[in-house]
């Protein structure tokens, strides 16, 4: 109960920030995955605009690939991609942000987090 808590006071916090920055952040998701260390866990964005984007906003810790890939192979998709580390087991922690620009007199850029939680087994 007190970690639903703090999730949604943190949410109530960087929606205040994020006004505050005049970006407009719309929605925190939460999502969970199990892979083995030996898996590469891949989270497609949906994003595919020119003025759509990724980026990670906390990095993995134990990780050999954690990184956004945008290019053919993804169909220019980007692609959250993610392998532990040889021999790691644990849960990873990994927040990206995905960003919508929209163009014309007022431009305005929407925020959305994404928390990857990566539960890693042997």
């Amino acid at each position: 109960m007190k970690t639903v808590m703090h999730r949604l006071l943190l949410a109530a916090l960087v929606l205040v920030i994020a006004c505050e920055d005049e970006k407009q952040v719309t929605d925190l998701n939460a999502i969970e995955v199990r892979i083995t260390n030996t898996e590469t866990y891949e989270y497609h964005t949906g994003m595919g605009g020119d003025e759509q984007g990724a980026s990670i906003t906390r990095q993995a810790q134990h990780y050999s690939i954690s990184e956004i890939v945008r290019d053919a192979s993804t169909n220019y998709e980007p692609v959250y991609r993610y392998k532990s580390e040889r021999g790691y087991v644990g849960i990873e922690e990994v927040i990206l942000t995905l960003s919508d620009h929209s163009l014309g007199t007022d431009v305005q850029t929407e925020q959305t987090e994404i928390t990857i939680y990566i539960s890693v087994t042997d």
